[in-house]
């Protein structure tokens, strides 16, 4: 029998947030928010093929202070599927967000994790002046070859059906493969991954993602990165292989010669907001506050 999360996790999971819909040019946008409106915003968005509430830990842990909302992006989760997706479109449902919950004067920071955050790095050098800045979280600077992920999307990319959500959900698996600070974490992600088709039920993400990437993807998220018109920070997790050691010694040179951009190297894997939650959330209201000072 598995044991009950820590009193913080379950204390931080435990905080439902409010579920919102928007219909943008027949396209629906779904998200979740914690926290007062009118208190500082933060947007959160998550991975290639994962969902909102992957953030449900730091989102839980950081309510008391901010205005916290997780995007179901376009083509993941409640949100509408689409037969093209781009690297831009993701840019524009972010920034549909800022104008409606931050209009005018307001400066909310953008955190993109992985996939993610190379839409965080679009967003801070096309609107910047927008925004308070943004925090891309251990997202490769480069296309990942074929090689390195061919496994991962061949089994992301095949739609699968189950006669029951308990069928799929056992199947849940981590990409890559790492520790979660408590089982509980696990089950909450995958009970939230699933939806009810015709056929049976399936993934909520459109295996359609996964076959090639969007077109306008940058080839180089550095120098996005570099013409960011915002701060920008990097957070890489220490035991990821997602970004390689030459990418982060990059990195530090990049960091050493802007003031506007901070690199910071964090123990844990991959999706740090699974395995090192409270650390993730603390990191993000440091920065963020430092943004907006």
């Amino acid at each position: 029998m598995t044991s009950p999360p820590p009193p913080w996790l379950g204390a931080a999971l435990a905080r439902g947030p409010r579920s919102v819909v928007t219909t943008v040019d027949g396209v629906e946008h779904h998200r979740l928010e914690w926290g007062s409106r009118g208190d500082p915003v933060m947007i959160l968005l998550h991975g290639g093929g994962a969902h909102a509430r992957w953030w449900s830990a730091v989102a839980g842990l950081l309510a008391d202070d901010w205005h916290v909302i997780a995007l179901d992006m376009v083509g993941h989760g409640r949100s509408s599927h689409l037969d093209r997706y781009s690297f831009s479109g993701w840019v524009d449902q972010v920034m549909a967000v800022v104008e409606e919950v931050a209009p005018g004067a307001g400066s909310p920071v953008v955190v993109g994790h992985s996939m993610c955050g190379v839409v965080a790095a679009m967003v801070g050098a096309a609107h910047g002046d927008r925004l308070g800045g943004v925090v891309v979280v251990d997202t490769p600077l480069d296309i990942p070859p074929p090689e390195s992920i061919g496994h991962a999307e061949q089994i992301m990319a095949a739609r699968r059906y189950a006669g029951s959500a308990e069928a799929l959900t056992k199947r849940f698996r981590l990409l890559p493969a790492q520790p979660v600070v408590h089982p509980s974490l696990l089950a909450h992600l995958a009970d939230h991954a699933v939806v009810e088709h015709a056929e049976g039920w399936t993934w909520a993400f459109d295996p359609a993602l996964f076959v090639g990437h969007p077109s306008d993807r940058p080839g180089d998220v550095g120098v996005v990165l570099e013409s960011a018109r915002c701060p920008a920070t990097v957070i890489v997790a220490d035991d990821s292989p997602v970004v390689p050691v030459e990418q982060r010694d990059r990195l530090t040179r990049m960091a050493a010669a802007d003031p506007e951009l901070e690199l910071l190297v964090e123990p844990g894997h991959h999706h740090l907001m699974l395995d090192h939650p409270r650390d993730l959330a603390e990191i993000l209201s440091r920065v963020a506050s430092a943004y907006r000072r």
